[in-house]
């Protein structure tokens, strides 16, 4: 039989060895079913499997200068700034770039994604992460369930002379001893502790006794207090730990910092989150007017373009008839070219802070979260404003210091500071508390039942009764860990203080370059304006003059040589003032975001909980729809058909009112009219001599 035993234990303990060695694939063993069973109760886990690969980003066919042509979509900034809330990102004017993912975090595996990512979609669960630190702030003050029970069999031969006293004339000692414990303890917001336990003891032995079995069933009500440290609801509030207790054992807590300071903590994350909405509002209007000031300089190096075009093919005429230099239509060649390569830079990258089309409308695409390409070119459709605006200087900074984010944010950071302080400063104290029980026994052969010999009867009838009542005091002699503690305290209040202040009158200080900002882009959109009407008014005279044959004005300046520069300063000052349009409307932006009004002057709105169900659809396309009647009367409006002699020539001026900032679609399907432009010019024949040009007699 011992045989047989040994054999069995050697073989469970061989297979032991054999599967308990063996390497398990995690991917394909135990953690994929468990992430398996964990998808079949939990909607939040993606539906893909942990080593199946995430689908890779599919495009459209990058357009780059050589073929930057694609239907247009005209899109409005009340749409951009729908798809920026919807899933766009705060970046704002920084790189582009891919942050590497740490393995491990503070808690041992990945690092916190909101530290790695600009998804606004990221950021809106870190409110609802920290809030959660409230429950778990209350979690020490839920009340515990504490059950027990234990069966104990003696079967013991009597030894000892008391067993001898015990026992008389039995041998051995049987005993059958139960003890069953079930109490509620309930941890409360004075600091203190109260609880009720119910016990019973069960005995039944060979022994000689008055109650056998016996059934001791006791009702207990036990309370406790501190007086001194951690004692009240406010301090318990504040205090990471439950004072905690000398009669029961309970959790105390200290994962979650206090209530009051949990609810801070919270409430500075939503200011974070507020701030990073008007970050990502402005970028939006930012790249929104940068993609309109854009197309306006690649306009008006196509206006040059074409201006230089026409010169040149009337020049090329003038040579072939013998009436015009080689070295005068090679210096309208070079103007062409210099226009070409201005219409290139403002079709690609850019140059300096003004990024080009193809540039801009990435910029655009990325912050309000489209695709990189989707078989369209983003267009502006809105109209920037140059109406005046002049704000009171008292009213914008009082607003700036109310509703700041960053300023409502620290605020609620040196109230924590200060609440800590006190929550530190009852550490000083010594722990000083009373505590007292109060109990109700009772005896019987049996459990429940309604005669005398039921111990529960005996128990409600409360004729037995213990208490105790007493003080535990315990205190460090000399405090030092506390005042150590205390003081830091009070210098990190000290800091948050001169940090606000520092914080206020950088606010001022911001607010006032952004106040100032207004009034100059404004005065300089009216200069820049009165530039071009006085540019095109000097092209149009040299362009007369050219056309009429004239080689010198009356003052004996060259033509060629004014018409070509005159070229060059209008489609300057063209760009110039649409260019000072659009960051005048940027400085808007930039003013509002200074005041802490951006969400409020753009009509965006943060609420908690879920939508409503009248706005669970997608806010873009309502707003998509709703311009796009707008849109298309614009677009009919300009397409329309007009008489050939208001047909505008290859080289004429654009259609440019006075005060008014023209919208592109109309623009732009104004240029859809016009011929293509060419890459080169043809080559021209070799000229034969002529006899350079002489000045036309003065016409009075």
């Amino acid at each position: 039989m011992r045989a047989s035993q040994l054999m069995l234990g050697g073989s469970i303990a061989l297979l032991a060895c054999i599967f308990g060695c063996q390497q398990h694939n995690l991917l394909n063993g135990p953690a994929l079913r468990y992430v398996d069973q964990l998808k079949r109760h939990n909607d939040l886990l993606p539906e893909r499997s942990v080593h199946e690969p995430a689908p890779s980003v599919e495009v459209a066919e990058v357009r780059t200068v050589l073929n930057p042509d694609a239907p247009k979509r005209y899109i409005t900034l009340a749409e951009c700034i729908a798809l920026a809330l919807e899933n766009g990102r705060d970046i704002a004017g920084r790189v582009i770039t891919i942050a590497p993912v740490p393995v491990r975090g503070q808690a041992g595996g990945f690092g916190d994604p909101s530290l790695l990512t600009d998804q606004i979609r990221v950021f809106a669960y870190d409110p609802a992460e920290l809030s959660q630190e409230i429950e778990a702030s209350l979690a020490k003050f839920d009340t515990q369930w504490q059950t027990a029970l234990v069966w104990q069999k003696q079967d013991r031969p009597v030894g000892t002379a008391l067993e001898q006293f015990q026992a008389g004339i039995l041998q051995v000692i049987e005993r059958d001893i139960a003890q069953f414990q079930t109490r509620l303890i309930k941890p409360l917001p004075t600091g203190g502790v109260a609880g009720i336990t119910f016990r019973t003891d069960y005995e039944f032995s060979n022994l000689p006794a008055r109650v056998n079995p016996a059934w001791r069933p006791v009702l207990e009500f036990a309370f406790e207090q501190p007086l001194l440290q951690g004692a009240g609801v406010g301090i318990n509030q504040l205090r990471t730990t439950h004072p905690g207790s000398a009669l029961f054992n309970i959790p105390v807590g200290g994962r979650a910092q206090g209530i009051l300071l949990a609810r801070l903590t919270y409430n500075a994350s939503q200011f974070e989150f507020l701030r990073r909405i008007q970050e990502l509002l402005l970028g939006v209007e930012q790249a929104y007017w940068q993609l309109y000031a854009a197309y306006w300089q690649l306009f008006s190096a196509e206006v040059g373009m074409r201006q230089a075009l026409r010169s040149w093919q009337r020049a090329k005429a003038n040579l072939e008839a013998g009436r015009e230099a080689i070295y005068n239509v090679a210096q309208i060649e070079e103007q062409y070219q210099f226009f070409r390569a201005q219409r290139l830079q403002a079709l690609g990258r850019g140059t300096g802070a003004q990024p080009g089309v193809l540039e801009a409308e990435r910029r655009l695409r990325y912050l309000i979260g489209l695709p990189p390409e989707d078989g369209t070119r983003l267009v502006p459709a809105d109209v920037p404003t140059t109406a005046p605006y002049r704000p009171n200087w008292e009213a914008a900074l009082a607003e700036a210091l109310s509703n700041r984010p960053e300023l409502s944010a620290t605020r609620l950071a040196l109230q924590h500071a200060q609440l800590q302080l006190l929550a530190v400063r009852d550490r000083l104290l010594p722990d000083f508390r009373v505590f007292g029980t109060y109990n109700i026994n009772s005896l019987g052969r049996k459990l429940d039942g309604d005669d005398p010999s039921s111990a529960i009867h005996n128990l409600f009838e409360g004729r037995f009764n213990d208490w105790q009542f007493g003080f535990i005091f315990q205190m460090p002699l000399g405090f030092r860990e506390a005042y150590s503690e205390y003081r830091q305290a009070q210098i990190q209040v000290a800091k948050w203080t001169i940090f606000l202040r520092n914080q206020e009158q950088a606010t001022a200080f911001q607010l006032q370059d952004s106040y100032r900002r207004l009034y100059q882009l404004l005065e300089e959109v009216s200069i820049q304006r009165a530039r071009r009407r006085a540019a095109q008014q000097q092209l149009e005279a040299f362009q007369s003059l050219w056309e009429a044959g004239r080689a010198q004005t009356p003052e004996g300046r060259d033509v060629l040589t004014a018409l070509l520069t005159a070229q060059r300063t209008f489609a300057e000052a063209l760009r110039d003032e649409y260019i000072a349009t659009a960051e005048y409307n940027i400085a808007l932006a930039e003013f509002q975001r200074d005041k802490g009004t951006l969400l409020r002057h753009n009509n965006v709105h943060i609420v908690e909980g879920p939508l409503p169900d009248c706005a669970k659809a997608r806010a873009s396309e309502h707003i998509r729809e709703r311009a796009r009647g707008w849109i298309l009367q614009q677009a009919s409006e300009s397409s329309s058909p007009q008489p050939s002699s208001t047909v505008p020539a290859p080289g004429s001026m654009p259609d440019l009112h006075e005060d008014q900032v023209l919208p592109l679609p109309r623009i732009l399907e104004k240029q859809r009219d016009l011929p293509p432009l060419p890459d080169k010019l043809p080559e021209l024949p070799a000229p034969r001599p002529v006899e350079p040009r002489r000045a036309s007699p003065e016409v009075p």
